[in-house]
């Protein structure tokens, strides 16, 4: 496939995306009875049509601007291309303008050579003319004159070469005006050809010059529609930034109504008093570690506080939620390995700690019992355990007064 044609292609794409319909929600957090979570995922489906939108018009922009390129480029060669023959065309014109002075000077001396051609051939007549009409007395009164008979050799030797003189000159100027005459005919084929070269020259001009135009208008063209694109794509990112907030406020609004849910569920019995949690690890009720504030700690080797419950368990055993709320946080430490914070209203919170993997993620609301993770070894740990821990107020107590 060709460079122009998978450029088309991605156009054709771009323009398809750009037409779909865009209907940025509008800033106003307020659900009007509606359920807030379908309103996050309606927002996010829309942020990410219109990112695959952007992502298309800037695919175009990027094409568009190779074209750009691609036609300054050839434009500059057609350019240079125009420099070329507009100078040999000058050239050809000086080169035309010399040979017509040569020719008008040729015509000139043609002309002289012909009149001297004329006027050796009158004089040559004239004697000719002369010398017969008078040739008997002539050769009589050179006989009766001369002394002896070399004089009358030399006399009429004389009239000889008065008449080769006469002939040799009328044939070299024949030749002089012929050779000019040639010299003309050549002249003036050579300045045919030169008009040829030259209406050949400005016809490639003319032809370039047209495919400059074009090229040109095309170049403007497309300079056009990528401003257009530009301004599509400045579009398109405020309505993603619109739907930025609104997702922002809506989250917000969401992380509220759970956290409120959370304490209903929570102000529905008193904690404090005990056995309202649900065991997190219901598979295994082996707890290898206890609340303690100073316990040797087996992976750094000092004592410390120990804020949890350790609940023995092989990776893999679901951990489930101890009481319902809203999960404000869930990822990776270093020291908890995968871990879950669950808030259940009035400062209380718990934790699970060391999982393999996870089961929910922020923002979550849960309910008591609900899976959310699953026991592992990450983390800061010796073997695959659950470590539990309840925190009311962000201060660790011991979960075991709550069972």
């Amino acid at each position: 496939m060709t460079k122009a044609c998978t450029r088309k292609i991605i156009m054709v794409l771009c323009i398809i995306l750009v037409l779909m319909p865009t209907m940025v929600y509008a800033s106003n957090t307020g659900t009007k009875g509606g359920n807030t979570k379908d309103e996050i995922d309606k927002a996010e489906t829309q942020e990410k049509e219109l990112k695959q939108q952007l992502d298309a018009v800037q695919a175009t922009i990027d094409a568009l601007k190779s074209d750009i390129d691609d036609a300054n480029e050839y434009l500059n060669r057609l350019d240079k291309e125009l420099e070329t023959i507009t100078i040999n065309i000058l050239d050809l014109n000086q080169k035309i303008d010399k040979k017509n002075e040569e020719i008008v000077i040729t015509t000139g001396e043609l002309q002289d050579a012909q009149n001297q051609q004329e006027q050796q051939y009158q004089s040559m007549k004239l004697r000719i003319k002369y010398m017969y009409e008078n040739s008997r007395v002539s050769y009589l009164d050179a006989f009766m004159a001369a002394s002896s008979l070399s004089d009358i050799l030399h006399q009429a030797e004389y009239f000889s070469q008065i008449t080769k003189y006469d002939r040799n000159k009328l044939e070299e100027y024949i030749d002089i005006k012929n050779r000019i005459a040639a010299y003309k005919v050549q002249l003036e084929e050579e300045e045919r050809d030169l008009e040829d070269l030259k209406r050949k020259a400005e016809g490639e001009q003319k032809a370039v010059e047209l495919l400059f135009a074009a090229k040109n208008q095309e170049m403007k063209d497309m300079e056009k529609d990528k401003k257009a694109y530009e301004a599509k794509q400045k579009e398109i990112e405020e309505d993603i930034k619109k739907l930025d907030n609104l997702i922002a406020n809506l989250t917000k609004q969401y992380n509220a109504e759970q956290l409120a849910k959370a304490n209903a569920v929570a102000t529905q019995g008193n904690l404090y008093s005990g056995k309202l949690l649900i065991w997190p690890c219901p598979s295994s009720n082996r707890v290898t570690s206890h609340f303690s504030p100073n316990r040797l700690d087996p992976v750094l080797g000092y004592v410390r506080a120990h804020k949890g419950t350790d609940i023995g368990a092989s990776t893999g055993t679901p951990v489930v939620a101890a009481a319902s709320g809203l999960v404000t946080a869930a990822g990776y430490s270093d020291s908890m390995g995968n871990y879950v914070v669950i808030s259940h209203g009035d400062g209380i919170t718990t934790r699970y700690y060391h999982n393999s993997s996870l089961a929910v993620s922020a923002g979550q609301a849960v309910t008591a019992g609900q899976v959310i993770s699953y026991v592992g070894a990450t983390g800061w740990v010796t073997g695959p355990h659950l470590h539990f821990e309840v925190r009311i107020n962000d201060e660790a107590v011991d979960a075991m007064q709550f069972y």
